[in-house]
């Protein structure tokens, strides 16, 4: 889980991108989830970002479920604005349809296309790590992957103007963001557009390291959850901790809990080889991300429109 920006204290952590970087629990169910969530969560003066104010019990009514919840559904990211594997697809439309038999009220909405958040994102990215890692880039680079070197040198070649202007088109975006959550209590949406590769398949990870649409929740600062949907055909078990379609919230682990009671992903994986039992990754889940738990970024610029990244 992603909390919201601020929510857990980044002290004691290596940083990525000072201005991206969330610390959050990784769990086997959503109730541990919000146990762990509950007990690390908190304001820390050692972290400069850490929020100020307590943070809701998310152990509260946890398992009264998603009946009478308000789910928008981002389906343009995935309909529209790239294309996804076609088990993906398949999987995201059946998890929306489970949350609307379980009672809560879907409905479409839209953010800015997703290219948009994504060139925003990279941008800030790339060159927040790059000052991080400049040093140890410079002296000691063989100590890198060389996917992760390939990344993180990209970032020197950013113009200061540029990382000016992501953070002004950030500004916009979470405005966008704050402006579609005052009418819904959460947001679904893809969270990887292709079937999970091998974590040794180094070509395979590059071309789909940016195929995903979890970037718009880090622009923003959103919290998210990821849960699993269910099980692709024919493919190899999942591996990887951050493999799931995602259900995306801040407060909503009590919604998931429900979801997650009803499929029963946890213990229902198929056969694998030789006969046992071995969970696939089904990278179809939903993301939400909770209106309680908007962006804390204002950012710097005008909220007028800024048509682009790079010099004109």
């Amino acid at each position: 889980m992603k909390p919201t920006y601020g929510a857990v204290s980044r002290n004691g952590v290596f940083p990525l991108a000072f201005s991206l970087d969330h610390v959050g629990p990784i769990t086997r169910t959503v109730e541990d989830n919000a146990i762990l969530f509950q007990a690390i969560a908190g304001h820390d003066p050692a972290d400069p970002a850490s929020a100020p104010h307590p943070h809701a019990d998310c152990l509260a009514g946890l398992r009264q479920g998603v009946k009478g919840l308000r789910i928008g559904v981002i389906a343009h990211f995935y309909e529209e604005d790239q294309e996804p594997d076609p088990e993906q697809a398949t999987a995201i439309t059946a998890a929306i349809a489970q949350l609307g038999q379980l009672g809560a009220d879907v409905k479409p909405v839209r953010l800015s296309p997703l290219a948009r958040w994504m060139d925003c994102g990279r941008i800030i990215h790339y060159a927040e790590a790059y000052a991080i890692h400049e040093r140890d880039l410079q002296e000691r680079p063989q100590d890198y992957a060389a996917i992760t070197r390939r990344r993180m040198l990209g970032g020197a070649f950013i113009a200061a103007s540029e990382y000016v202007k992501a953070q002004q088109l950030r500004t916009v975006l979470c405005e966008e963001y704050r402006a579609v959550l005052r009418d819904v209590d959460a947001l679904v949406t893809l969270s990887s557009f292709d079937l999970p590769c091998r974590i040794d398949d180094d070509a395979a990870i590059a071309r789909t390291y940016e195929r995903q649409c979890r970037m718009p929740f880090n622009v923003a600062g959103g919290p998210a959850i990821s849960v699993p949907t269910g099980f692709f055909q024919g493919r190899h078990p999942a591996r990887h901790a951050d493999r799931g379609p995602r259900l995306r919230r801040g407060h909503g682990l009590p919604h998931r809990a429900c979801l997650l009671r009803r499929r029963r992903l946890d213990r229902a994986a198929p056969a694998g080889r030789g006969g046992r039992e071995t969970a696939r990754h089904g990278e179809i889940v939903p993301v939400i991300a909770s209106a309680a738990k908007q962006s804390r970024f204002t950012g710097a610029g005008s909220l007028a429109e800024i048509a682009s990244l790079r010099s004109q």
